[in-house]
């Protein structure tokens, strides 16, 4: 009879993975450690694979885990809600769900409502860029992810919430402020802020630039969208920004730059295994449902 896995091998190894450790794992399954250990040990085993390299104190997932990570971590949840079902407890979601975001003024608004309508869920949420956003996504470290793109990653599924123009953070008091747009050759001469190379902003900037046959951009990168808005406060630059990021601010603006190219999508996804479980499922419904309440108040999506 051919291997088969089974739900407690695919535990520990989710586990194990997601925490780095097999202590941890079996912690937070409420097994030995050995236990863990030997569930991993036998499925690598039996088929004759390498799912997590143990370099020193150090355990990563290799390429052969994140390939099927997706469906491992649909296989549990499918699991839990089965057990939810079959003991009548149909509306209750529990267990963990992470979440990752770019832009925390559009994500923030969705995860607060979704926590609010399930509280026994354990809700974890994380700022980085894109890029980062969609490796952690493909390890299987987040269940979903906001991220700005201009369309939708392949291999992934998922829903756009929202299209954001992009431009300057400009100071209140700077002349440039009063401007409602700016051309590229006003931009060129400018001390600029920009993103990380991750940052899917900054990947829409520099592809717009190129399609305009101008140089790459220079100027002093930042991380996180804070420490931007605190340099452009203080007057050492213009940060590159997305509109949203600048409404609320009394003393910065947003500037447009006169490029139909400079427009951000905003996006919801997750690996196409894990579409279907009933977490992700009410996070979507959540989301579209929040953003056609939005879609009624324009002023918010401008």
């Amino acid at each position: 009879m051919p291997a088969k896995v089974s739900l407690k091998q695919l535990q520990a190894l989710e586990s194990v993975a997601r925490n780095g450790s097999f202590t941890h794992a079996a912690r937070e399954l409420g097994v030995s450690q050995p236990t863990v250990s030997n569930l991993i040990y036998t499925l690598e085993r039996q088929f004759d694979c390498r799912l997590l390299d143990r370099s020193g104190n150090t355990i990563t997932p290799t390429e052969q885990f994140t390939q099927i990570s997706g469906h491992i971590k649909s296989v549990l949840s499918l699991s839990e809600t089965i057990t939810r079902q079959l003991t009548s407890e149909r509306d209750l979601i529990t267990g963990r769900f992470e979440i990752g975001y770019s832009v925390h003024q559009i994500a923030i608004p969705i995860i607060a409502e979704f926590v609010r309508a399930y509280p026994d869920l354990q809700v974890n949420a994380c700022g980085d860029s894109a890029q980062d956003l969609l490796d952690d996504l493909r390890n299987g470290q987040l269940d979903v992810a906001f991220i700005t793109a201009q369309d939708l990653p392949i291999h992934l599924t998922g829903v756009e919430i929202c299209k954001t123009r992009i431009g300057l953070a400009v100071p209140a008091g700077d002349p440039l402020a009063q401007k409602t747009a700016l051309n590229w050759h006003d931009v060129a001469n400018l001390p600029l802020i920009l993103r990380m190379p991750g940052s899917g902003t900054q990947k829409i900037f520099d592809a717009a630039a190129r399609r305009r046959d101008l140089p790459p951009p220079r100027g002093l990168r930042f991380g996180a969208w804070c420490s931007a808005l605190a340099l452009v406060q203080q007057k050492v630059g213009l940060a590159i920004s997305l509109e949203r990021e600048c409404q609320g601010e009394t003393d910065v603006r947003f500037v447009p730059i006169n490029d139909p190219l400079l427009t951000a999508k905003h996006f919801i996804v997750c690996q196409q295994a894990l579409r279907d479980t009933a977490p992700i499922q009410r996070f979507m419904e959540t989301a579209t449902a929040h953003v056609a309440r939005d879609a009624e108040q324009p002023a918010k999506l401008a």
